[in-house]
């Protein structure tokens, strides 16, 4: 063979070796970037300290501001627990009050009611002390005062007179004087009745006459009808307390003979009422 033929075939066996070289290398290089990719980042087993590199100004400024937070975080916390607290007691002390005011009001209440119940002891006290003290006096003056009825079955005329006349007398049963202020007395053929007294105005007599107590005194005289034999009418009187008092009377007169006539009560309680 000759000599250029063998150094061609070993250029082209050159040439092949170092193309399958090259891919095979490219190959591996990518199957190692691959490799790596999936394998997870390699880290320090021990962590190494960084030391920040500031100056000396905003060191102290950084504290400062760390410091005041701190500080605003303190207050804000001291204020809110303040708040609470302060609500605390400002509940406690509104159940207090609302306690306090309801106690308040109860013995208020108690208390009025109580006060009322005396007044009305009080009351009850004194209108009893009244009514004894008004019923001594209208004793005391029961006992006293005068009592002034009229009367009379005295004949004064002859007794051969076909009509009897009589004397008409005020006679005071009391132990002080009455001062007589009117004086009515009329004839009737019937007996009175009604429940209130009518009067003749006519007949009605002003007085002003003083019966002193335990006497009489004489008024005057009548006549004595058979037919009409029923005497009534009123005195009206002051006794020494300076009360205005009225004593009504009506009696049946009866003549039993010419020297004797006899008188008993006729008429309704109205009229043979005093006071």
């Amino acid at each position: 063979m000759p000599r250029s033929y063998r150094l061609a075939i070993i250029a082209l066996g050159l040439t092949l070796f170092a193309f399958s070289g090259q891919a095979k290398e490219e190959a591996q290089a990518g199957q190692g970037e691959a490799t790596q990719q999936e394998r997870p980042a390699q880290t320090l087993p021990i962590p190494l300290p960084v030391h920040v590199v500031e100056d000396q100004a905003a060191a102290d400024a950084r504290e400062r501001r760390e410091e005041e937070a701190r500080q605003r975080e303190i207050a804000d916390v001291n204020a809110q627990v303040g708040m609470d607290e302060s609500t605390r007691a400002m509940n406690a002390a509104t159940q207090d009050m609302r306690d306090y005011a309801l106690y308040s009001t109860v013995l208020v209440g108690v208390g009025t009611f109580l006060l009322f119940v005396t007044l009305g002891l009080t009351y009850m006290a004194n209108r009893a002390a009244q009514d004894a003290v008004t019923a001594t006096r209208e004793m005391g003056e029961a006992q006293i005062r005068a009592y002034l009825v009229v009367g009379g079955k005295k004949i004064v005329n002859d007794y051969l007179s076909v009509i009897p006349e009589i004397e008409v007398k005020v006679f005071n049963h009391g132990q002080t004087p009455g001062i007589l202020k009117k004086l009515h007395y009329e004839w009737s053929y019937d007996e009175p009745s009604g429940v209130v007294p009518t009067y003749r105005n006519e007949d009605t007599q002003i007085k002003d006459n003083v019966v002193a107590g335990g006497e009489d005194h004489q008024f005057g005289t009548t006549n004595v009808h058979p037919n009409r034999p029923y005497l009534f009418g009123f005195i009206e009187y002051e006794d020494v307390f300076r009360k205005t008092r009225t004593t009504r009377f009506c009696m049946k007169m009866t003549i039993v003979s010419a020297d004797k006539i006899t008188s008993e009560p006729a008429g309704t309680p109205a009229h043979n009422h005093w006071d």
